[in-house]
């Protein structure tokens, strides 16, 4: 801040050293260019772009990890782990078998704003600084970090859900209770359920009809076998590491393992069929179905294509222009290109780290061939510093050409300014018209594009942010709901499995075997619900996909659009989750119809609190207003009572001393005391006796009795007092010959515009007598 401030001040005193010097005036010529240059070094050091790379587990990764779906394994420690942020891939391997998002996740995608000039000769420092496009960027940035921590947190919930049990870890744990609550409580039961079994069947016996009976008997030895067969793996060895992902003979994992992989197959083939239509594209987007690695293959390929729509996608935008929405190909060749061959103007392998013309490409997806993704990649990618600091020789780059031959952004600027001269240069050169034509549109493209590079459209970007934040929250709200109710039937299936052994137990009982297959369409009714929910959420990714790829329709209308499917798609799912709840089954929640009420008494807590918090500043309002006229009632009355004070002590004072004291002063000289002794009295008695009426006349005023001056007490108070009568006196007589001068004029003014005023009012009187007996006469003729 301290260095804006100062920046801004040298700016100002340059701007007016240098216009106030004449041509000739070599010295304050002199001392502008003194203070210009440590004015753009300090406005450049402010406003330089950060070039850091962003290494793995950094960003919205700390804050929410996606899933290592891939099965990909870190290149440091050679182990796996389920979490996508404790994984680094190695720059130089194959990243065929990856997607973007598995590469770089959602790092790398802070705007830049470029300033540094396209000449190879130079050194390697900022010199087209602006302090504009700085403020811009930074303020883009900040919302779109925002838009890229809600995303984060969007696709790692859609992950847990759709692709992993998010509770696994507690089946884990909770193997010696349900062992324990089987042999302590599960086994007597049954053993009672049997014991009366065959008492019921004895007594049946007798009576002459057991079919019944014995029907009875042979469901409850089935639930029996049942109970065995779905907890018994875990009885005979509770301490085992038995689990959902690798049940060693459990009957319940065997089921639920099975049931899962099932599911997760499916949707992953359904989500691949649904969106397949990615690689038909022509290499203009950013995610395309990796041909390498097919493990889970469908929820990669979304979480894809939800970080190409909201983070990608408005990334190249706000860094290229119009431009970014399409592939920014370094080789113009490059589109008919196949897969895996080289890209003219691009380094690669021991190339790369080596200098040369050409773009380095350490972290090689699709050869390096479209300019949006390389940065995406080499910045938020695997770790390059190594590899950049070997091109550069162990050193950091004194030359612009060393820096345009190993750092990416440098090479990337590089290739965008050499777009803009070669265009200029065949422009010069001349053609035909058709060739003028083309030459002219590729320059405007071309200029363009690096004009946006270096950030001069820097408001597009705060807009480009602020519009993808908005469309995350849409998207957002539906992708979590869904997200966070198939996550709830886990939980629903792991509360089945705590009390399936009692259940069971307590359908060995006789006629209770109903309970037992409650259980189980409960349990098959889980399954059920989460594959529909994950064929719901891949179609309204596919929807997201398609609305948000549509280069004819505006941001605003894309996120109205989409909000409308969402809603649509709400309705569906309330009634799918009717439609698919078995009538034998016992769980009868509706999890749609619960988030909407969750939902729905959100909107309404959120409702009110806004109306509260609306209120507060009235309240406030009203508040400071009454404490104002408070306030201002106090005020007057101290006003009033410090003024009743204050007079009551003046004339308490003069009273006293015009009083008593003046009195004794007399009877003093009467007695023909002296001069001296008269003037000791005065000295002596009248500052007490002045003090004690002061004192007792202020009493008096702030009681609200404030006494009254006693006339003939003070020579100079009488004199005051007959002055200002006096004056008063004149004032008034002044107030009136002023009045009674200017009624005179007004009557004399209406005399000179009505004649009949100047007549004296005896013959005003004889005048209108005449004019009336004139008006008799000839009424009566």
């Amino acid at each position: 801040m301290a260095t804006a401030v100062v920046a801004t001040l040298l700016v100002a005193a340059t701007v007016m050293l240098g216009s106030a010097a004449p041509a000739g005036a070599w010295g304050f010529s002199s001392i502008t260019d003194a203070i210009s240059e440590p004015v753009t070094e300090a406005m450049c050091g402010m406003t330089a772009p950060n070039l850091e790379q962003q290494p793995v587990g950094s960003g919205p990764e700390a804050w929410f990890s996606n899933l290592n779906l891939s099965g990909a394994v870190d290149v440091e420690t050679g182990q796996r782990s389920d979490n996508a942020q404790d994984i680094r891939l190695a720059a130089g391997g194959d990243m065929t078998q990856y997607t973007l998002y598995e590469i770089s996740g959602l790092r790398g995608l802070d705007w830049v704003n470029w300033q540094y000039s396209p000449d190879a000769d130079g050194e390697a420092k900022p010199d087209q600084c602006s302090i504009p496009a700085w403020m811009w960027t930074m303020s883009g940035n900040a919302v779109f970090t925002v838009n890229l921590y809600l995303l984060q947190t969007t696709i790692a919930l859609k992950e847990m859900a759709q692709a992993k049990n998010p509770v696994a870890w507690l089946y884990n744990q909770s193997n010696s209770v349900v062992a324990n609550v089987f042999v302590n409580v599960a086994l007597p039961l049954m053993g009672v359920a049997m014991a009366f079994a065959a008492i019921t069947i004895g007594i049946a016996a007798v009576r002459g009809g057991g079919r019944d009976a014995i029907g009875k008997a042979v469901a409850s030895t089935v639930v029996m076998v049942l109970a065995g067969a779905m907890f018994g793996g875990i009885i005979a060895d509770k301490n085992s590491s038995q689990s959902l992902d690798e049940p060693q003979g459990a009957g319940f994992y065997m089921v639920a393992n099975m049931a899962d992989t099932f599911i997760g197959q499916l949707n992953s083939g359904l989500t691949t069929a649904i969106l397949s239509d990615l690689n038909d594209d022509q290499g203009e987007e950013f995610c395309h179905v990796p041909p390498g690695n097919s493990q889970a293959l469908g929820q990669r390929v979304s979480s894809c294509v939800l970080a190409e729509t909201l983070a990608y996608r408005p990334w190249a935008l706000g860094q290229f222009g119009p431009g970014g929405g399409r592939a920014i190909y370094v080789d113009e060749g490059t589109a008919s290109a196949a897969v895996g061959q080289g890209v003219s103007g691009v380094r690669y392998g021991q190339d790369a780290v080596a200098k040369g013309d050409g773009l380095p490409c350490y972290v090689n997806l699709d050869m390096c061939r479209d300019l949006r993704s390389y940065l995406i990649v080499q910045q938020g990618g695997p770790a390059i510093g190594d590899l950049v600091t070997t091109c550069l020789n162990a050193s950091n780059p004194k030359s612009l050409a060393d820096a345009q031959q190993c750092v990416p952004y440098f090479a990337a600027g590089k290739v965008l300014a050499d777009r803009v001269t070669a265009v200029g240069n065949t422009s010069d050169d001349g053609g035909e018209q058709g060739a003028d034509e083309s030459t002219a549109r590729a320059g405007v493209d071309a200029s363009t594009m690096y004009s946006a590079f270096t950030g001069t459209n820097g408001l597009q970007r705060l807009t480009q942010a602020a519009s993808s934040l908005v469309a995350t929250l849409v998207i957002a709200i539906a992708l979590t709901s869904l997200s966070i109710i198939t996550m709830a039937w886990h939980a629903m299936l792991f509360a089945l499995f705590m009390i399936g052994v009692l259940v069971l137990a307590l359908a060995t009982f006789s006629g209770k075997s109903q309970m037992a297959k409650e259980w189980g369409f409960n349990v098959v009714h889980t399954f059920v619900a989460r594959f529909v929910y994950g064929l719901i959420m891949t179609l309204i990714i596919w929807v997201i996909c398609l609305v948000f790829r549509s280069d004819g329709i505006y941001t605003g209308m894309k996120i109205i659009i989409v909000g409308m499917v969402l809603f649509g798609f709400w309705k569906l799912i309330r009634k799918v989750d009717e439609k698919i709840r078995p009538k034998q089954g016992t769980v009868n929640v509706n999890m749609a119809e619960q988030a909407r009420r969750g939902m729905a008494q959100t909107k309404d807590m959120t409702t009110q609190g806004a109306q509260r918090l609306s209120r507060v500043p009235g309240a406030v309002g009203r508040g400071t207003g009454s404490a104002v006229q408070a306030g201002g009632r106090v005020t007057k009355s101290s006003v009033v009572a410090g003024g009743r004070v204050v007079k009551g002590a003046a004339v308490g004072s003069v009273n006293a001393l015009g009083g008593q004291h003046k009195a004794n002063i007399e009877a003093s000289k009467a007695m023909g005391h002296s001069g001296t002794r008269l003037m000791a009295r005065r000295l002596v008695t009248a500052p007490v006796t002045g003090t004690a009426g002061a004192v007792r006349g202020a009493y008096q005023g702030a009681r609200g009795r404030t006494p009254t001056y006693s006339e003939g007490s003070n020579r100079a108070v009488d004199s005051v007092a007959r002055g200002a009568k006096s004056t008063a006196k004149v004032t008034k007589e002044a107030q009136f010959l002023a009045q009674y001068t200017a009624l005179r004029a007004q009557d004399a003014v209406g005399r000179r515009l009505n004649p009949a005023r100047q007549l004296s009012e005896q013959q005003r009187r004889d005048q209108t007598a005449k004019q009336g007996a004139d008006s008799n006469e000839r009424g009566e003729a």
